[in-house]
């Protein structure tokens, strides 16, 4: 006894791995897109600037000035020889003080945050992995 069906519907031909991967990238194209316009083209324009003798005079007319010269690494130099016209201003002073403030806030805030949770550790793997929930506690129930 044969049986047939004449509404049943063929399954959808599944779809290659490979396609699948390429719709993926498909939608990442509008973010890269917006990351070129407000993060790499200033990041690149600044590399350009540095090595030129940019100044507000050339502000109107930007790497077209007719007065804007290449000096190469002269920007780089003046900064690492303290040969800036800024007032109390040393580079490595500065330097050694943001090394500092980094690792200070680092050794400070990441502690914080795991003990904030009750479980110190923890919360770091918790809040970087999207679907893991801490399981509560009784502090927590109350």
């Amino acid at each position: 006894m044969a049986t047939t069906s004449l509404g049943a519907r063929k399954p959808a031909p599944r779809r290659s791995k490979a396609n699948q991967q390429s719709y993926a990238y498909l939608y990442l194209i509008p973010a890269f897109a917006v990351m070129a316009v407000i993060a790499f083209y200033p990041l690149v324009y600044q590399a350009i600037v540095s090595f030129t003798d940019f100044a507000t005079k050339d502000l109107r007319f930007g790497l077209q000035s007719p007065q804007l010269k290449f000096i190469g690494l002269q920007n780089y130099s003046d900064i690492a020889t303290g040969g800036l016209p800024v007032q109390n201003f040393e580079f490595f002073r500065v330097l050694a003080f943001d090394f500092w403030w980094a690792l200070s806030n680092v050794a400070l805030h990441v502690p914080a945050e795991a003990g904030a949770h009750g479980r110190p550790g923890r919360a770091a793997f918790v809040h970087s992995c999207p679907g893991v929930q801490p399981k509560p506690t009784l502090d927590r129930l109350g």
